[in-house]
């Protein structure tokens, strides 16, 4: 709706201080939010951020990608906006979305389109295949639950040294 020039244009006016409200009637900006947004990408992902349609922001991102950011998460002990910028999501609520979905089990790949079968050896092979890809699920989870179990338990331990005796 708004151009690229339109929104750098309102964005170095808000960050040179000028108000939020006579930002938006030089634009015709109908609410605040809309230049909040724009001010959000642009500090966490710069002026590439503010390119292109709100409708070619929605992203497909296949399993295998959700499951390698979730591990990079847990291997480096990274914040969400940390994994985030480090895989160039736009929103790290993703992230979150996805290992919440990784624990609760609702995170599966999806089924796409029925493979044509030219042996009978592909039952056996897709069987494995789904066996191997519930396994990896299945450790990913148990690495999480451990990651906040530690974590409990590190905060029950200092709770504990911090009641006077």
């Amino acid at each position: 709706m708004f151009s690229y020039e339109v929104k750098m244009a309102a964005i170095k006016q808000w960050l040179g201080g000028v108000s939020i409200s006579s930002i938006m009637s030089q634009y015709g900006i109908r609410g605040s939010a809309t230049l909040y947004e724009w001010v959000r990408l642009f500090n966490s992902s710069g002026a590439k951020a503010l390119q292109g349609s709100l409708k070619s922001s929605r992203t497909y991102h296949p399993y295998s990608f959700k499951i390698e950011v979730i591990k990079w998460r847990l291997t480096h002990h990274a914040s969400l906006t940390a994994t985030a910028k480090h895989f160039n999501l736009r929103a790290p609520k993703l992230v979150w979305e996805w290992e919440k979905a990784l624990k609760e089990g609702r995170l599966k790949p999806s089924k796409g389109r029925p493979p044509k079968l030219t042996k009978t050896n592909n039952h056996e092979d897709d069987e494995l295949q789904k066996l191997k890809d519930e396994n990896e699920i299945l450790k990913l989870r148990n690495a999480y639950l451990e990651k906040l179990h530690a974590l409990a338990q590190k905060k029950r331990k200092s709770q504990t040294k911090k009641k006077p005796k």
